[in-house]
């Protein structure tokens, strides 16, 4: 319809119009059903037709308030709750002077809002967006509300200006929302908006006071996604801006825990082998940053967990443990008639009164601790432990201990200190310690 049809029917009220919807949505139905429906969608725009049957429809299904030329003006207020459009509807430029209700709203098609101002409060509470939502330059003066609203495709805020209060609470983005360049002059609510599948854009975004995102959900499936994920499927740039946006926010309200948890999807954006052709890019694999940040992610979960690193040091003085035993049964293992190498035997002297698994125990502990756990006063239990697990040089004082075990001591040493490091590291950031 054009303009001057648009508003010949919005002035005959919901049931009017809803009937006009419904008869071009069971035609588009028909169209579907015959094979004579051929349009495909562009990122600039809604649908483009492929044929003069899918163009009459659209021609006859769009919804226009506005022209180039010509901007409408909502004198009163404007009531298009329970409304249903079946396809495009612009709105843009338009001048909404008095309060706007979109609650209960279904927008089938896309939704052009481009530069439109509205002057006093507007609300879309529980309205649906089956296409584009485009809200581009446009100056909301009132409060604003998208409670409960459901954005099922694209949605753009770009270089909006909120000047009150501004609530999505319980919204659903359930592809793109783009909020770059927005300015917020007031509270600006995120409570409980979901961001399903893709990580919201608010990067050059301006705030009075930063939003809360606590208690915003973001999806399973937002990038870069789960482990094998983050690798093996490519990751867009705009993803690591848009994690380093958010945490510039978290930053600004003081968000210590959201700081942390955008810092961690800024890292994983990094470390993907895909490129953008599906291709492999294999050259990450020589970086020691690359096995850093996917170490720091396993070890860890960048530096927010206190179980993981505390589980893995644990679990490598056990493994030592086993080591060593394994080492001094290997050791005391009496030599065989076609043995070529020689084969160090532990002197039954040695071994008297000596528990094997505790010794091995205590000294995987130790080196495991760096020596915390060691009691100076009591260093003589640490060289017979030693002595227990493989016997002594021939002063009878001096333990004997093999060099394979020497060097695996050593990265077991250090590998402890940084588990150690990764564990204090999640006390702080889980309670905030300065």
């Amino acid at each position: 319809m054009n303009r001057e049809e648009t508003l010949a029917l919005y002035e005959q009220g919901v049931e009017a119009w809803n009937k006009w919807a419904n008869e071009m949505l069971e035609e588009r139905k028909r169209l579907e059903e015959d094979g004579k429906w051929d349009a495909i969608e562009h990122s600039h725009r809604d649908l483009e037709p492929k044929n003069e049957k899918t163009k009459d429809w659209l021609d006859k299904a769009e919804a226009n308030f506005s022209t180039p030329w010509h901007d409408h003006t909502f004198e009163s207020k404007s009531n298009f709750a329970g409304f249903s459009f079946p396809s495009t509807v612009y709105f843009e430029n338009a001048l909404f002077k008095k309060e706007a209700a979109f609650e209960n709203t279904i927008f089938f098609g896309e939704a052009s809002f481009t530069n439109a101002i509205f002057n006093e409060r507007t609300w879309f509470e529980n309205a649906t967006f089956n296409s584009t939502a485009v809200f581009n330059d446009c100056i909301f003066k009132g409060t604003i509300w998208f409670i409960n609203t459901k954005f099922k495709s694209r949605a753009l805020f770009y270089t909006s200006n909120f000047q009150k209060h501004s609530s999505f609470l319980d919204s659903e983005f359930n592809h793109i929302a783009i909020f770059s360049a927005i300015r917020s002059n007031s509270a600006f609510s995120l409570t409980r908006t979901n961001f399903k599948k893709y990580l919201p854009s608010f990067y050059q975004a301006n705030f009075k006071e930063a939003p809360r995102l606590d208690n915003t959900k973001f999806g399973n499936t937002v990038s870069p996604g789960n482990f094998i994920n983050s690798i093996t499927t490519y990751i867009h740039s705009d993803i690591k801006a848009s994690y380093q946006a958010l945490k510039r926010l978290a930053i600004q309200g003081h968000d210590h825990k959201n700081e942390q948890r955008f810092w961690a999807g800024e890292l994983r954006s990094d470390r993907s082998l895909r490129t953008e052709d599906e291709g492999w890019n294999l050259r990450p694999l020589a970086s020691a940053f690359w096995w850093g940040n996917i170490a720091y992610g396993f070890f860890s979960n960048y530096g927010r967990s206190i179980v993981l690193p505390l589980a893995n040091f644990l679990a490598f003085i056990l493994m030592m443990a086993g080591i060593h035993i394994y080492a001094h049964n290997t050791l005391n293992k009496e030599p065989t008639p076609t043995s070529r190498t020689k084969t160090h035997i532990i002197q039954q002297s040695n071994l008297k009164d000596c528990d094997i698994r505790s010794s091995a125990f205590r000294v995987a502990a130790k080196n495991g601790a760096i020596g915390l756990l060691q009691n100076p006063a009591k260093r003589s239990t640490f060289v017979r432990d030693y002595t227990c697990l493989y016997g002594t040089y021939n002063d009878n004082v001096t333990p004997k201990i093999p060099n394979s075990i020497f060097w695996i001591e050593l990265f077991h040493t250090l590998f402890s200190a940084i588990l150690i490091f990764l564990t204090l590291l999640g006390i702080r950031n889980n309670f905030k310690l300065k």
